[in-house]
């Protein structure tokens, strides 16, 4: 993935809101491309539910595995 101006603008925005520069910039291009990050990172988790603008939905291996079979018993 090519990063540009624009990704690295919407990195640094996350670094504000207390994600590390590394996350911040996997965020960011995950962001353009995808619906669904999954970590394990539980601090990385918590910072990212915290931004209200974000384009993705950022959830846990755990959140996921409820999602998926809440979704089966429907």
């Amino acid at each position: 993935m090519k990063i540009d101006e624009r990704i690295e603008k919407r990195a640094k925005n996350f670094e504000k809101s207390g994600i590390q520069s590394f996350d911040a910039l996997h965020l960011a291009c995950a962001e353009t491309k995808c619906d669904l990050l999954i970590t394990v990172d539980r601090k990385f988790l918590r910072k990212a539910k915290e931004i209200t603008d974000l384009d993705i939905k950022v959830i846990s291996p755990l959140e996921l595995l409820k999602e998926v079979l809440y979704e089966r018993d429907e």
